[in-house]
């Protein structure tokens, strides 16, 4: 049964603010930490690959047993190991160690981020579907501000490798709040349906925008806090500061499209690839940036795209994909996803030369713009228009006007 009670809402945006709030210490954070063990930047990149690399095998996996066993469980003991890898990253000093971290790192994040997701998508019904997905995602955004911003104060006051027991203490609280979830129920299925859902051209190109956004953030997991603390000579405390506008920027952002799109969403099938190609000039220009303020503004205006980028790819795979196999095939997703951080984190790793930072933002911003112009080209599918997804069975028995937003065919 689908609610949409307030309860549900609050209850996993508190949720995913937590991950996204533990989460964000180590983006912001980790790069600086693996720096003052002695590590150059090919190194560095290297390890961040390694733990979105593990989330590849366990986020699919993950993601189809959440669709036939209690995704709720499947979180508290993600939300666990998550606790016990922020706590031993505090503590570990040899690339070994490193390395057997970050690979149970991936691996519960992963367990974590399939389940809150998948499980709220199930649970939103079409009313102020938006609005809902708006808030969601707000909530995570906050915590991608807030997280650093706490860790920065706490890393002024203390040692840099302080910052990962924050970290910890929210993957705990993660573990309490998820308690308050709501299963969904379990309904029985083929394995190859999820095949027949990924494989319609609606999916695929949606399947191809979530590798392109992925190579973009893998550039700012490698490049973004380098620049500001080497270029800028921003302190861990500015960085947090920092990370803290930018996010309530994307949070109000977030909340304003799903807003909008529920009062009246006709020109949808813009969003994605506007945002694409906003997002990937002011990437480039992000390389530029010399200056606090400088940078702070060429963030916002590169959010705006942001904003418009991930909101609509949310909403595209709460719309396109059955809810009882949402478990699955948003684990497929962000396998996809995954798979382009990974390869924008390393490549551009390899690439960066020693406090040379601005590469990874202009060849990151290039092939966004360049998926922008191809994304104009395919719009229409790009718009569902408020239409669920629909059975093959259904959709065949559909009259021309009911067969609208079907995941294998543009609106016309």
């Amino acid at each position: 049964m689908k609610s949409s009670t307030k309860r549900v809402v609050i209850v996993f945006t508190l949720c995913h603010f937590l991950l996204i709030f533990s989460y964000t210490i180590f983006l912001a954070y980790l790069p600086l930490h693996f720096q003052s063990k002695g590590m150059g930047e090919k190194g560095i990149g290297s390890l961040l690959a390694v733990a979105s690399l593990m989330t590849l095998p366990m986020v699919v996996l993950f993601g189809v047993v959440s669709d036939r066993f209690s995704p709720k469980r499947l979180c508290r003991l993600g939300a666990l190991l998550y606790a016990v890898y922020a706590l031993g990253v505090s503590r570990a000093a040899s690339p070994g160690t490193f390395f057997a971290l970050q690979l149970l790192g991936g691996a519960s994040f992963a367990v974590c981020v399939v389940t809150i997701n998948s499980l709220y998508l199930k649970h939103l019904s079409l009313a102020h579907r938006g609005k809902k997905l708006g808030v969601f995602l707000a909530g995570s955004y906050i915590g991608f501000g807030v997280g650093p911003l706490l860790a920065g104060w706490v890393a002024g006051r203390g040692d840099l490798a302080d910052v990962f027991w924050v970290s910890s203490a929210a993957a705990v609280a993660l573990f309490f709040a998820s308690g308050l979830l709501e299963d969904y129920p379990i309904k029985p299925f083929r394995l190859g349906e999820y095949v027949r859902d990924l494989k319609t051209p609606r999916a695929l190109l949606v399947i191809f925008l979530l590798f392109a956004e992925g190579i973009h953030v893998g550039a700012e997991h490698t490049s973004y806090t380098l620049l500001m603390k080497h270029r800028l000579g921003m302190s861990t405390a500015g960085i947090g500061q920092f990370y803290f506008l930018i996010a309530l920027f994307f949070g109000a952002i977030t909340y304003s499209i799903g807003h909008g799109v529920d009062r009246g969403g006709r020109w949808i099938r813009w969003y994605l690839p506007v945002g694409m190609l906003i997002s990937g000039i002011f990437q480039i220009l992000t390389g530029t940036a010399t200056t606090f303020r400088g940078l702070l503004l060429i963030r916002y205006l590169h959010i705006l795209g942001d904003g418009l980028l991930m909101w609509t790819l949310a909403y595209l795979i709460s719309m396109i994909f059955p809810d009882d196999r949402l478990g699955g095939n948003y684990g497929f997703t962000k396998v996809v996803n995954t798979l382009g951080i990974s390869i924008g984190a390393f490549s551009l790793g390899m690439i960066m030369g020693p406090r040379d930072y601005s590469i990874a933002f202009y060849l990151s911003g290039a092939f966004q713009i360049a998926v922008a112009a191809f994304c104009f080209t395919r719009r229409n599918y790009l718009d569902v228009s408020h239409h669920k997804y629909s059975s093959a069975e259904e959709i065949a028995g559909a009259p021309a006007a009911g067969r609208i937003g079907a995941p294998d065919r543009p609106i016309e």
